[in-house]
């Protein structure tokens, strides 16, 4: 990872047959940013799964936005939908997405509540 901060980079793999892990940086706490959308989305499938709607159904405008353009006002509407943090968090959980957690703004550049965002393992 040349030429990036110390810390900066967090990588965890398990491959899902044998379960076997490996890390670097894995104890490293970084700011997920737009790569959190795609965990947005994940939630909104899962919510529409629940709720026996199709794949999309109540928000596709602002699932496209925020996927193909990575619009952050269309993530925070989706985020919205999703009942904010305790709807996000909860979604996660049932995902089992337990080494993704909200946490404070620690990133300035990004807008909420994606700066919100902290990914850990």
């Amino acid at each position: 990872m040349s030429g990036r901060p110390a810390d900066s980079v967090s990588i965890v793999g398990t491959d899902p047959t044998s379960g076997a892990t490996v890390r670097w940086g894995a104890r490293t706490v970084v700011p997920a940013a737009s790569v959190f959308k795609l965990t947005l989305l994940e939630c909104y499938l899962l919510s529409n799964q629940e709720r026996g709607q199709q794949p999309g159904y109540g928000a596709p405008d602002a699932l496209t936005a925020m996927i193909e353009n990575s619009d952050n006002d269309a993530a925070d509407r989706v985020y919205a939908a999703l009942g904010g943090d305790n709807g996000v968090s909860s979604r996660m959980g049932r995902l089992d997405l337990s080494a993704t957690v909200l946490g404070p703004v620690t990133n300035g550049g990004c807008p909420p509540p994606l700066a919100r965002i902290k990914r850990h393992c």
